[in-house]
């Protein structure tokens, strides 16, 4: 999957999936608000898909840190 400005992007033509985001905004700046928008939704969606095995590895990874006492204000 890719994220681009262009469907001409070299990027696009390596990925199975492509997603075109323009980032033209009204002042002198580009607004990437679409392209976050989009990859927050993307993110999303891969994470309700991985909820549970993403949970158990964070769970694991913090009682790691716990047993180490690599956190802070614990």
């Amino acid at each position: 999957m890719a994220l681009c400005d262009g469907a001409l992007s070299p990027l696009a033509d390596l990925a199975w999936s492509t997603f075109v985001v323009r980032a033209q905004g009204a002042g002198p700046f580009d607004s990437h608000v679409g392209t976050l928008a989009l990859a927050n939704a993307l993110v999303s969606a891969a994470a309700a898909g991985l909820q549970r095995p993403a949970t158990e590895r964070l769970d694991g990874i913090e009682a790691a840190w716990r047993e180490f006492g690599s956190l802070i204000g614990e």
